[in-house]
């Protein structure tokens, strides 16, 4: 016998302490069907936050919707987005700490760095 992984899709609200969500019972087969019965009941997809307070893509050339909150129709009149965490920043911090470890590293096998 083989198992088969089957996949179904929950939309839950973002809203503070909002417990709306669609599909619940397990009727949405993939986030395409899940987004687009979402539209027709009045949820929205609304995008987060850059750094600079502007909005940034809800939906990423990928496809994937990472940057974005699925909001119901209750909640979208307060409902605010979160800002995105700045990759840049991380990017630059994560390189400088690998850096320290590796020099660390070195040193104490006895290299000069």
């Amino acid at each position: 016998m083989a198992g088969k992984p089957l996949y179904r899709y929950v939309l839950t609200c973002d809203g503070d302490g909002c417990d709306a969500t669609l599909g619940a019972n397990g009727e949405l087969e993939n986030a395409i069907v899940a987004r687009t019965i979402a539209a027709t009941q009045g949820w929205a997809l609304v995008p987060k936050l850059r750094a600079n307070g502007k909005p940034g893509k809800a939906v990423r050339s990928d496809g994937n919707t990472a940057n974005a909150h699925d909001v119901c129709p209750d909640c979208q009149p307060t409902f605010q987005p979160e800002r995105m965490a700045s990759r840049a920043n991380t990017y630059v911090r994560d390189l400088q700490e690998e850096n320290q470890r590796l020099r660390a590293q070195l040193s104490s096998r006895g290299h000069q760095p």
